[in-house]
């Protein structure tokens, strides 16, 4: 169980620091949030910095991911919506093929499928 804990909080950093090395962020709402949680600051904040160490938190100028999340969201929604629609019509167009494959199969029910 320990194991599986560490690998998950180890995936989930790696995942955060990817997220903001992406969306050039650093915590929620900023820096400031790494510094509350006493965790330190991660690498993805202090680009350029051979370590995280030497990253002093009023260097880091980056804001915070919320503000870009919603950002990403905001200029994104029509790409959003026509990747969704067209993932609906997909998704519709199988569902009718499915039923017409099973509507012809059902037409020929009272023929034997084999003949002896």
């Amino acid at each position: 169980k320990q194991w599986y804990q560490r690998r998950v909080a180890i995936t989930a950093g790696a995942y955060i620091d990817a997220l903001q090395e992406f969306l050039h962020c650093c915590g929620y709402n900023g820096a400031q949030d790494y510094i509350a949680s006493l965790k330190g600051i991660p690498p993805s904040c202090c680009p350029g910095k051979d370590s995280p160490l030497a990253c002093l938190i009023t260097e880091i100028t980056f804001p915070g991911c919320k503000e870009r999340i919603e950002d990403f969201f905001k200029g994104n929604t029509t790409v959003m919506i026509i990747g969704l629609a067209a993932v609906g019509l997909v998704e519709l167009m199988t569902m009718f093929m499915a039923c017409f494959i099973r509507h012809s199969q059902m037409k020929d029910i009272n023929e034997p499928p084999y003949h002896f």
